[in-house]
């Protein structure tokens, strides 16, 4: 879903219903380049950083933390953990965190250790891929990928030839550079978006829902790189509004 006026764009997973119009638009395009450019997956020099959901829990003061692992192939490094923390109320609030030690998830499982009293698990529902949209049969909505749109690569590739970069596409475009998955029955509001990632002509990898809080994660896979190389894969959090349901 895109929008050709960015101005007003606040992270909002819209409706059905609610599609924005087609955009070649400057923001979403920039990211289409580097897959032309750096098309090949398999040489040696490629760095791919893939995340995955760990586990969530809550605080005894309302403090929720999710804990997502990476796995990392090729010459680069990157934080084997992170931990996103949303604060109350209405969850609106999050920072993250990144620690050297995948350890660290043993003080969020098992409360018997210290600094894990009082801190409760959370249910993680993920959603099945099935006929092209991610579903759970617990909730009456599901989740779409954005479609891939031809006009947004050709103009991230005249951006990257031009020599236009990753990060200055972040810089001048924002969350105007992104292309939101479809939410198809409800509404989500933008939480949390992972900085290292491009958003368009992308596929969800993976999502979960949490009941609980409500909030909807969504890991995403990206074929493009950046100019060292990098990969630009993602993770965004929403909170699933109560009235769209």
């Amino acid at each position: 879903m895109m929008q050709t006026d960015f101005a007003g764009t606040r992270g909002t997973i819209r409706r059905t219903g609610e599609r924005r119009s087609r955009v070649p638009f400057p923001a979403v395009a920039v990211l289409c380049l580097l897959s032309s450019l750096f098309a090949p997956a398999l040489r040696a020099d490629l760095c791919d950083v893939q995340y995955d959901f760990l586990s969530a829990s809550r605080d005894e003061w309302g403090n929720v933390s999710y804990l997502i692992g990476t796995k990392v192939e090729g010459p680069c490094e990157a934080p084997p953990l992170f931990e996103l923390k949303v604060s109350p109320p209405e969850s609106r609030a999050a920072g993250v965190r990144e620690y050297g030690n995948i350890g660290y998830v043993n003080l969020v499982e098992n409360p018997s250790e210290p600094g894990g009293e009082n801190r409760q698990s959370l249910n993680a529902v993920p959603l099945t891929h099935t006929n092209g949209t991610w579903i759970t049969s617990d909730m009456p909505w599901g989740l779409i990928s954005p479609e891939f749109d031809s006009d947004v690569h050709e103009f991230w590739r005249k951006y990257r030839l031009r020599g236009g970069t990753v990060s200055g596409w972040r810089a001048e475009y924002g969350l105007r550079g992104i292309v939101w998955p479809e939410l198809v029955g409800a509404r989500g509001d933008l939480i949390y978006i992972h900085g290292g990632g491009l958003y368009f002509n992308y596929h969800v990898a993976a999502a979960y829902y949490f009941p609980e809080t409500r909030h909807l994660m969504i890991l995403t896979k990206q074929a493009l790189h950046d100019e060292n190389l990098h990969s630009q894969n993602g993770f965004l959090l929403f909170r699933v509004s109560e009235s769209a349901i």
